[in-house]
């Protein structure tokens, strides 16, 4: 998962993704950025601002201990980032946990 602020693009990992491959992917999320900036605006990227001088960065985040949780470790440690949690809480072993609690919150339309 990707965030972008403040000529900053920043990945949330909880897996154990390359240095490459993670290259690999904010090159693709930059792009697809200026693609969308031409079609929702007629404009560059370049145009709407300064996308030279962007940085990459990895937040640091709890890693999950298999290859199926990694939406479920993402959100928390995302919803940790926001609001300042401590993300060592985030657990494998909490993860049907956090599971539930993340589809009860999409099924009523609220924000946990």
């Amino acid at each position: 998962m990707f965030r972008r602020r403040e000529g900053k693009i920043e990945a949330f990992d909880s897996g154990n993704t390359t240095d490459a491959r993670l290259e690999v992917i904010f090159d693709r999320i930059i792009s697809m950025l200026r693609e969308d900036a031409i079609e929702r605006t007629g404009c560059t990227l370049g145009e709407l601002m300064d996308d030279r001088g962007w940085t990459k960065s990895i937040i640091p985040c709890t890693k999950q201990a298999n290859n199926t949780d990694c939406g479920v470790f993402t959100c928390v440690n995302m919803f940790c980032e926001l609001f300042g949690l401590n993300k060592d809480l985030v657990t494998q072993d909490r993860a049907d946990c956090f599971r539930k609690k993340i589809g009860v919150c999409v099924m009523n339309g609220i924000i946990c």
